[in-house]
């Protein structure tokens, strides 16, 4: 699991990180980062919505953006068996 930050404040950062124990690799993301992911994402840099979940398969291509929330359970799962397929 990757998390990509947008916020700029590194205690808001940490601190939401701990809240809901999110287990997986951080980031920042700075200018560059945050406008490539606007164009593969939406098209254009510096649109974007949050939060977002996205799947990549191995090679870095871009299966799925939208992706039901974690929280989903069962509707993730699912959409994940069909993407995955």
């Amino acid at each position: 699991m990757l998390y990509v930050s947008v916020d700029d404040n590194d205690s808001i950062w940490k601190a939401k990180i701990e809240e809901f124990n999110l287990e997986g690799n951080h980031v920042r993301a700075n200018k560059i980062l945050l406008d490539s992911l606007s164009t593969l994402l939406w098209g254009a840099p510096g649109g974007y919505s949050i939060p977002i979940y996205i799947l990549f398969d191995r090679k870095g291509k871009l299966l799925k953006k939208n992706l039901f929330e974690p929280s989903s359970g069962k509707k993730l799962c699912k959409e994940l068996i069909e993407l995955l397929r």
